[in-house]
């Protein structure tokens, strides 16, 4: 796959004709997989125009996101899409026409553009699908549903911040993940039997904070794990959360290392406890839980 980042006034050329799926595409969910899927039937090499970050982050100096640009970059790859387009978002990328952003679409050949529905570009989302239909060959592609509502990217952040890991999954077509390089804690983990992964995901959308099962991935190898995301109220407490990740039957240095943690359940809250001897025993009962778990995936 061939990867663009560029600024809004400096579109790449492509010099053959695309199938060109237009969104934000945070998430890569079901919706924007059926766009991608639709658009290989056209028989042309697939692109996929994107932004670095959303409007609303960009004012509010935000980065968090569903799906940071790596994993989204693995993601199309495995979809077999042929060009990731990456705009800038910047206040020129905000504040111009949609006739002005159509324009600069050209460059892109797209022999046929590919949409959602509710598709909008260009100053106060004044560009609609009409207006694409009027310059381009589109295709708008229908919403995917969960639940006779529709698949969208705030509804699965809202799954995420609510625990409902199941539900996000389902709508995400994958297990949400999070990701980055292990940093050293406090050692406590180690110290009480547990010893943990830490890892700051302040790029990604965080979860509900408590105790979840899920997959450390190591080098593509899935292991069985708990996480734990928050500030560890009882001892030590941090000011902000961290994703504490215990590996089951795991012994081995990981500092520095990166790892991804997918998340598959939200097993439970976290709590203050009274002394570290409640802490421990809360430990040894996730772990005896998180086996039986994982044994009757199996």
């Amino acid at each position: 796959m061939k990867v663009y980042e560029f600024s809004y006034n400096c579109f790449p050329k492509i010099d053959e004709p695309i199938a060109l799926c237009l969104g934000f595409f945070d998430g890569l969910h079901i919706g924007h997989r059926s766009i991608i899927n639709e658009a290989k039937k056209y028989g042309r090499k697939v692109g996929l125009l994107t932004f670095s970050n959303s409007a609303y982050n960009f004012f509010n100096n935000s980065n968090e996101l569903l799906t940071p640009q790596k994993k989204k970059i693995e993601i199309l790859e495995s979809l077999g899409v042929d060009y990731y387009l990456e705009i800038e978002m910047t206040k020129d990328l905000i504040n111009c026409s949609p006739k002005e952003f159509m324009e600069n679409l050209k460059a892109l050949n797209p022999a046929v553009c590919l949409c959602g529905p509710d598709y909008t570009f260009g100053k106060n989302k004044k560009g609609t699908v009409k207006d694409l239909q009027n310059t381009f060959y589109t295709k708008v592609v229908g919403f995917e549903t969960y639940e006779n509502e529709k698949i969208g990217t705030q509804r699965i952040i809202s799954a995420i911040k609510n625990g409902d890991i199941e539900a996000a999954n389902k709508m995400l077509g994958r297990n949400y993940s999070v990701a980055g390089r292990v940093e050293e804690g406090l050692q406590n983990g180690i110290k009480f039997g547990f010893p943990t992964a830490n890892l700051a995901i302040n790029n990604h959308c965080a979860p509900k904070e408590g105790v979840y099962f899920g997959y450390a991935v190591i080098d593509d190898e899935k292991l069985p794990a708990i996480a734990s995301f928050g500030t560890h109220p009882t001892i030590d407490k941090l000011d902000s959360p961290i994703l504490e990740v215990n590996i089951l039957d795991f012994h081995r240095d990981l500092y520095g290392e990166y790892i991804e943690f997918e998340f598959i359940q939200y097993t439970r809250g976290n709590y203050q406890f009274k002394n570290e001897y409640d802490l421990v025993y809360q430990l040894e009962s996730d772990k005896r839980d998180a086996f039986d778990f994982f044994n009757k995936k199996n």
